[in-house]
């Protein structure tokens, strides 16, 4: 086992990195765009890199298995143009890989969270991580649960009001505004550069009626305003979970619908690859506090705070929608 096992690792941290790398200079969009295979003198020119640095990386990709490398050049698979490039595909996966890149730019914190269980004060790469591992997230909303839950749907085809509770940078709203133009959409967000960065894009074009508001969910004051609430890998993240909840409670209308989309942990499935990447990223969450829920933990935490008719959506990969009612 000894050997296999650490090529296997070694190969799937440099295939994040890899991916991360293409997606963030580009190199992976020209060669998705491309019509014909690209020299890596031609990536070099369209993505304006250094020659010598696209070479190793087309070099990396193509024997990492993400590229293909032929006489002429090289080119990108069908299916890894889903995976990795078409953010709208039911099958893209790169914003994880470039979560767990960024996320671990991060990990010099566990030096205080081990030795003296602090946690970090300080995450410099968090927001851009959560950015990029949530666009999955908005797929999944629009392709598996709004399709299985029709009443939920009904509320995005007229103008209803709709929070984004932990809205981060915007991307749930811009993107369920670019499907659903009719709802009024309200993001709150503690954090500032994300608000800055949601606000300056609002700005740029987005939903016909949005707006940013900067500020914490667990205390926030709006009474029976919205007809749905959503809360999107907020409770993962944080210690405050019941007054978060409580405040989501607060700010429906009477029946009103939260819908809540995280991460749960299967004690019986810990053994598993999902349950393993999930306990992998327990430690991740520790740095900030918090961590995945169960299923159980979740439902008494939802009826605690008032909801009833909790109902859980399986998205796959061990992620969960479960849509409530006020």
């Amino acid at each position: 086992m000894g050997y296999d096992w650490l090529e296997q690792s070694s190969l799937g941290f440099y295939r994040i990195w890899v991916v991360h790398l293409g997606r963030r200079y580009g190199i992976l969009q020209a060669l998705a765009e491309s019509g014909t295979p690209l020299t890596a003198n031609r990536l070099a020119e369209r993505t304006r890199l250094h020659l010598p640095g696209v070479k190793l990386w087309c070099e990396a990709a193509c024997a990492l298995g993400l590229i293909i490398g032929r006489a002429h050049g090289y080119c990108l698979p069908l299916q890894m143009k889903k995976l990795l490039v078409d953010e709208s595909h039911p099958d893209y996966l790169a914003g994880q890989f470039s979560y767990l890149a960024l996320r671990s730019l991060d990990y010099d914190a566990f030096d205080e969270f081990l030795k003296r269980g602090i946690r970090a004060q300080d995450s410099p790469h968090l927001v851009e991580a959560f950015r990029e591992a949530t666009r999955w997230d908005h797929t999944l909303f629009l392709e598996v649960l709004l399709p299985r839950s029709p009443s939920v749907r009904s509320i995005f085809l007229k103008k209803s009001k709709i929070l984004d509770a932990g809205s981060g940078t915007g991307g749930w709203i811009f993107r369920m505004g670019e499907s659903f133009p009719l709802p009024h959409y309200t993001g709150i967000e503690s954090d500032a550069v994300a608000i800055e960065m949601a606000t300056e894009r609002a700005r740029q074009g987005g939903p016909s009626s949005v707006r940013f508001m900067k500020g914490n969910v667990e205390k926030m004051t709006i009474p029976r305003e919205f007809d749905l609430v959503y809360l999107g890998e907020v409770l993962c993240v944080t210690h405050r979970r019941p007054q978060i909840v409580r405040r989501c409670f607060e700010a429906l209308k009477p029946n009103g619908y939260l819908v809540v989309g995280e991460g749960l942990l299967d004690e019986r499935s810990s053994g598993e690859p999902i349950g393993g990447l999930m306990r992998g990223m327990q430690l991740d969450f520790a740095l900030l506090g918090a961590g995945f829920l169960s299923r159980k933990q979740l439902t008494d935490l939802l009826r605690g705070a008032g909801f009833r008719g909790l109902r859980f959506v399986s998205a796959g990969g061990g992620f969960w929608f479960v849509v409530a009612r006020r």
